[in-house]
């Protein structure tokens, strides 16, 4: 019986780092994937590919000047999103190095795409850079199967964190760490006209 429990202990003991690392090889995995087909693009299809992107987040700035942003739901998504970045399983890759993370982002929040990654908001605009850019991008902390987003209250003002997006890197930097109440996070959604983000 003593050697059971003591099998059993060990289970639990290396359980979330192996399924940890599991997860890490089936997001490194999707990650390659995309950068492959990244690099098999021209210039041409990379530019057509941002400027639908650009095009995009102007829809969704002038949008939230009308009126605030509010959560749709994980299911929300239209036609136009839908078509950005088609033939890519990810939008962009995140890396954030002080927590040791390289994830994939996905667009959308349903529980499966989250499941698998980060996601990208609906109603928030595509992580390509910009001005008048607001991009949210979403993952689950405290899975036992995948750690995810589970150390992001460890991130510090001043942190740098990079998108790789189509080739390119872009570059940003912690400016605030907010604990956000469910239920009143739109005014953080929310575009800052002339902000990068």
């Amino acid at each position: 019986m003593g050697l059971i429990l003591l099998f059993c202990s060990y289970i639990c003991l290396i359980f979330p780092h192996f399924s940890d690392a599991l997860a890490d090889y089936s997001y490194q995995s999707v990650i390659r994937e995309d950068a492959y087909a990244a690099s098999s693009i021209n210039e041409k299809e990379k530019q057509a590919l941002l400027e639908n992107a650009g095009i995009y987040n102007q829809h969704i700035f002038e949008q939230q000047q009308r009126m605030p942003f509010a959560y749709a739901g994980e299911d929300a998504s239209d036609g136009t999103y839908d078509s950005l970045f088609e033939g890519f399983s990810t939008l962009c890759t995140l890396e954030i190095p002080s927590l040791s993370l390289y994830l994939p982002v996905r667009k959308g929040t349903k529980t499966e795409t989250l499941r698998n990654g980060c996601g990208h908001l609906y109603g928030t605009s595509i992580p390509i850079g910009g001005d008048n850019t607001h991009a949210v991008i979403a993952a689950h902390s405290g899975l036992t199967e995948a750690s995810l987003f589970s150390e992001i209250h460890l991130l510090q003002k001043g942190d740098l964190f990079y998108l790789h997006l189509l080739g390119d890197l872009l570059t940003y930097q912690v400016d605030e760490c907010v604990t956000v109440p469910a239920g009143s996070e739109g005014p953080y959604l929310q575009i800052e006209p002339d902000r990068i983000g």
